[in-house]
């Protein structure tokens, strides 16, 4: 499995994270609408951060929290992703299912963990079938050894520290890996395909 090019491609959302994870306040992921069904850059990128963070339930008093018993939404991931990433870069064809297998379980591994607040996102450019999204505000804090190369907490700031993703416009065709993994998601749509650190003017 290609397990190198997969924590690099999870971890971009995390935008290299430097400070320690102090007074973290749990809450809601994004300012203002999300809605999954849009198809539209910022979008895109909502999907994939929400992806990565464990499926809420209600808890004993009433709330709705995130809760690592219920995974993680790979079906959303699989969505948003580039879907070059999912094929084998020698054939073209679909990754078999072993490499598919490892990506599921690794993306609900418990051994990492990611969690927004408040994100705020704005599409700052889209043009020829090319998008890139700024991320203006909110937090972050993640932890995990093997995918983000820390065993504690650690946070950053958006409004501080902002980063860019970048996003190009994918034509569902009949080589599209969704119509074999998620057929009822196998349309034209935006896919996720980089980024950069503007505080650090490095890529990921």
């Amino acid at each position: 499995m290609r397990g190198t090019r997969f924590p690099v491609y999870l971890a971009a959302a995390a935008l290299l994270i430097l400070t320690a994870g102090c007074g973290w306040v749990s809450g809601p992921t994004f300012q203002g609408d999300y809605n999954p069904d849009d198809n539209t850059p910022v979008t895109a990128v909502q999907k994939w951060f929400k992806s990565m963070e464990w499926i809420e339930s209600e808890n004993a008093e009433g709330q709705m929290v995130r809760n690592s018993d219920n995974g993680r939404d790979f079906n959303l991931y699989l969505e948003v992703v580039d879907p070059s990433f999912l094929k084998d870069p020698v054939t073209g064809q679909l990754i078999s299912q072993e490499e598919l297998q490892g990506l599921k379980d690794m993306w609900q591994s418990k051994e990492w963990d990611i969690e927004f607040h408040d994100v705020q996102l704005q599409k700052v450019s889209e043009e020829n079938g090319e998008a890139t999204v700024e991320l203006i505000a909110g937090n972050v804090r993640y932890i995990g050894d093997a995918m983000f190369g820390t065993k504690e907490y650690k946070m950053d700031d958006f409004k501080t520290k902002k980063g860019e993703v970048y996003l190009k416009w994918y034509e569902s065709v009949e080589t599209d890996p969704l119509k074999q993994l998620y057929p009822e998601k196998a349309v034209s749509r935006w896919v996720v395909t980089g980024g950069l650190d503007l505080s650090e003017d490095k890529t990921f």
